[in-house]
């Protein structure tokens, strides 16, 4: 996973993925709403403000929101989201990075989407979820119970959950191979059929070996 997260406090060090443990049901359905409230009435993330640009990617329109530092968000809800006309130099070249990144991923080419990213410390159950997150290897998944297990809160798969919807950079950090104790996928910010299609994608492409980055 992109060493971008380091400063962060996230870890990737990769845990076992296949503990079956954890609820039925649990899982996330959130919209930009999450997002942009959690950047607070000012428009800031993290002390910075935000600029939104819409990125085209193989799962459809992508908002981003990027501060001078990095990228800040990422949200499905493309619609939810007013692009900033105007992005000053150093924001637009960010954007065509990050975008030139997604693209990257979302075709397979690359495992991690390496970019400067801009993001508070969490804190509490995000933290540690947020840490569990990019320790799942590319191409393979993780109960919503084996997360809380591997966090210290075995009973706690619910609220991994509602960490997991709190996410304010799915894809980069990857809530979407968090699925049901039983197999099924659950509940994506992006829609159920997004989380389909990318554990799909990654599980085909994880097979390829280490021509991929």
């Amino acid at each position: 996973m992109s060493s971008a997260l380091a400063p962060h406090g996230i870890d990737a060090t990769a845990i076992s993925p296949h503990d079956d443990r954890g609820p039925r049901g649990a899982g996330h359905d959130v919209t930009a709403r999450h997002v942009r409230a959690d950047l607070g009435d000012d428009g800031r993330a993290n002390g910075h403000d935000v600029s939104w640009s819409l990125v085209e990617t193989p799962l459809g329109t992508v908002a981003i929101g990027l501060s001078d530092r990095g990228l800040a968000r990422i949200t499905f809800d493309a619609d939810a989201v007013e692009p900033t006309p105007g992005l000053s130099p150093r924001r637009a070249a960010l954007a065509v990075v990050v975008e030139r990144a997604l693209d990257a991923y979302l075709r397979g080419r690359r495992r991690d989407i390496d970019v400067p990213i801009d993001l508070a410390p969490a804190r509490g159950i995000d933290a540690a979820v947020r840490t569990a997150l990019v320790r799942i290897p590319y191409g393979t998944t993780a109960s919503y119970g084996a997360i809380a297990a591997a966090i210290g809160r075995p009973r706690a798969a619910r609220a991994v959950g509602t960490a997991c919807a709190r996410n304010p950079l799915p894809l980069v950090i990857p809530c979407h191979r968090v699925i049901r104790a039983d197999g099924a996928p659950g509940h994506y910010a992006g829609g159920d059929e997004r989380k389909t299609w990318l554990l799909r994608l990654e599980a085909s492409t994880g097979a390829l070996g280490p021509g991929l980055r």
